[in-house]
């Protein structure tokens, strides 16, 4: 009977962290659609050794500039490589920057909005101070310089690009945290003497990791896109697919081969949209106010 009951608890848990969330964005279609996108680019960059039809890095001169075919469905780009397999391996570098970046700045951004939120006062001015100065200096420059002056590998751009980020994560989970504060079963748990590491782990933490997570995913969408402008700017690794490198490469031949800069940048385009969308949706499923403003729209 216990296990039965175990295994209950255990699907009754799971349905209300994933089954109901996905429920809640496959009811629209362009929720679905986004859905579905984004599992399927994350497919992309996690075994496209098996889903690319070439070896992207793979020379052939007499294959140049041929436009999209059975053959090769994106075309092959100045050095007869193949763009469909090249646009599969750059998901893999967008989404390993992406996905660490903001593994990064998800941490730094929740641990100083707790701070911030829980004990107040100075803490909380000094993180508030750190977030405005961080806000009045545009991203992307300042990313740019970093890159400019310590090299473009993956790692540098993990870190860079990770810092950066964190403010707006920061600021929404400090509000949360300020709003939860002071409510009965927070001041119950220091009542019976639980110490602030208790509250927050046991109390804070589990009120505010949905919100966190849909933030987190927005915010993989801006490492893209700044991946994506370093790339194109010529600061990635040289040793790299990237789709930026690829957009790069195609606007000298845009009139020549307009394949070699379409597929690239639609499937940033898509890839970038549908984690906005899902990062939003998800925002509105684990924000009840927005959730219940936005049913009556």
């Amino acid at each position: 009977m216990r296990s039965r009951g175990s295994i209950s608890s255990i699907t009754s848990m799971a349905m209300k962290h994933f089954g109901e969330p996905i429920q809640y964005l496959a009811r629209e279609p362009i929720g679905l659609f986004s859905l579905i996108f984004t599992i399927a680019i994350i497919i992309m960059a996690t075994i496209p050794t098996h889903i690319a039809p070439y070896d992207p890095y793979r020379i052939d001169a007499s294959n140049t500039f041929k436009p999209p075919s059975p053959m090769n469905p994106f075309g092959t780009d100045d050095l007869g490589r193949d763009v469909l397999s090249q646009v599969i391996y750059g998901a893999r570098t967008s989404m390993i920057i992406a996905v660490a970046a903001v593994a990064f700045s998800a941490l730094l951004g929740t641990i100083l909005g707790i701070m911030a939120g829980y004990y107040g006062g100075r803490a909380d001015l000094t993180v508030s101070m750190v977030i405005d100065a961080k806000l009045s200096i545009p991203t992307f420059f300042l990313v740019l310089v970093v890159i400019a002056l310590f090299g473009g590998s993956i790692a540098n751009m993990i870190i860079v690009i990770g810092i950066t980020i964190w403010p707006p994560i920061a600021r929404v989970v400090r509000a949360l945290v300020n709003s939860i504060r002071g409510s009965d079963f927070i001041e119950a748990a220091r009542v019976i003497g639980a110490s602030s590491i208790w509250i927050i782990s046991k109390h804070i933490v589990p009120q505010i990791v949905g919100v966190v997570a849909a933030i987190s995913i927005l915010q993989m969408g801006s490492a893209i896109i700044i991946e994506a402008g370093l790339s194109f700017l010529g600061f990635g690794d040289p040793t790299l697919i990237s789709r930026g490198k690829m957009l790069n490469i195609a606007q000298t031949y845009v009139e020549k081969a307009w394949w070699i800069g379409l597929f690239p940048g639609l499937f940033l385009f898509l890839t970038i949209l549908s984690l906005n969308i899902l990062g939003d949706r998800l925002y509105e499923y684990y924000n009840p106010r927005l959730r219940e403003k936005v049913s009556y729209l």
